[in-house]
């Protein structure tokens, strides 16, 4: 099975660019452009990793670190 990353970047070419990445290293990698976004695929999924863009339109990713963190 493979591992899972989330992957939140609001730039498509970022995104699409550290998609392609990962993909090739192996890892499923789901996608989101916002906390928004993140916010959904968390409560449906578990990644194993979540790789965040720290300026995104509606929020500062360190705040949602700590929003999350155990």
């Amino acid at each position: 099975m493979k591992e899972r990353i989330l992957l939140v970047e609001d730039d498509p070419n970022i995104l699409r660019t550290n998609r392609r990445i990962l993909e090739r290293e192996g890892f499923e990698v789901l996608c989101a452009a916002s906390l928004h976004e993140t916010r959904a695929l968390l409560a449906e999924a578990k990644p194993d990793a979540l790789v965040l863009d720290i300026r995104l339109p509606d929020g500062r990713g360190l705040a949602f670190c700590e929003e999350i963190r155990p």
